[in-house]
């Protein structure tokens, strides 16, 4: 009798942690659902790709707020849903998930999104690029109210350098997360994105970051597209910045100009191999 006491408070104690993850959707496909964008507008669905944006359903919202779409995604794939009046949502999403977006009052975060783990820290890192672009926004609109002002030029130096300051503090935190979360999708996003017109990470200076990244998502999902793409670019850079430090030191001082022929004045060939030993 104990023991089959016992047995019952095992399996009571393995489904309740079952249940405690994100909601799973029970039909096998990937649901994404919610209240965002107001009633009386059409929304389209996205399938996200590194040079690729597919639309692959819609939803007519005219009797309300709420929608709904079913996708078979056999394995996380990145999804955009808008509209012409509001933020683009997006969710990251495979077969049996269930993603709900909710509304907020947030002018800066207008959404909250619940899902699974990758779906949470990629709605974080957006949060996060958001919201220091609403500061960013916040600067902009200073330095136009400002310009007819006698100390503008001092304004505007105020300006550049607290935006600096934003932007350092974001890519600070970009690599805080790529360095704890490699294999995790939103790392996967953020490798590649901008904050405003500047490229995050940069392809040279900050390339261990690519590896890293592209290493662990290769590792965690090598059959995943993305990951794939990321794999594919990375080598693309790789064999860039090898060929530019190789042109670098060939260029360096104290080194002798690469050969090359041009036609002078009188059409013949000529090149630096003429005029060795000679003032040119």
């Amino acid at each position: 009798m104990i023991k089959h006491l016992n047995n019952i408070i095992l399996i009571t104690i393995l489904l309740f942690l079952a249940s405690c993850g994100a909601e799973q959707n029970p039909s096998g496909t990937a649901v994404i659902q919610g209240n965002y964008f107001p009633s009386g507008t059409k929304i389209y669905l996205n399938k996200v790709y590194a040079g690729s944006v597919n639309t692959i359903d819609s939803a007519d919202l005219s009797t309300g707020e709420d929608f709904r779409f079913e996708v078979n995604s056999p394995d996380y794939a990145l999804f955009r849903l808008e509209n012409a009046e509001l933020y683009p949502l997006i969710v990251v999403a495979k077969n049996g998930d269930i993603i709900q977006v909710e509304q907020t009052k947030d002018p800066a975060w207008p959404y909250i999104v619940k899902g699974n783990d990758d779906c949470m820290m990629v709605a974080d890192y957006l949060e996060k690029l958001k919201r220091d672009e609403y500061k960013v926004d916040s600067l902009s609109q200073i330095f136009h109210n400002s310009q007819s002002q006698p100390d503008f030029l001092a304004i505007r130096d105020q300006l550049n350098q607290a935006f600096i300051n934003i932007h350092e503090d974001h890519k600070e935190w970009a690599i805080n997360f790529v360095s704890m979360h490699p294999s995790s999708f939103a790392s996967l996003i953020m490798i590649n994105s901008f904050f405003r017109e500047f490229l995050l990470f940069d392809q040279k200076k900050d390339f261990r970051y690519y590896e890293l990244v592209a290493d662990a998502t290769m590792e965690r999902m090598p059959e995943n597209k993305y990951a794939q793409d990321l794999n594919e670019h990375v080598k693309r850079i790789k064999r860039t910045n090898k060929k530019d430090a190789e042109a670098e030191i060939r260029l360096s001082a104290s080194r002798l100009v690469p050969d090359f022929e041009m036609p002078d004045m009188d059409g013949n060939l000529i090149g630096p191999s003429a005029f060795k030993g000679k003032n040119l």
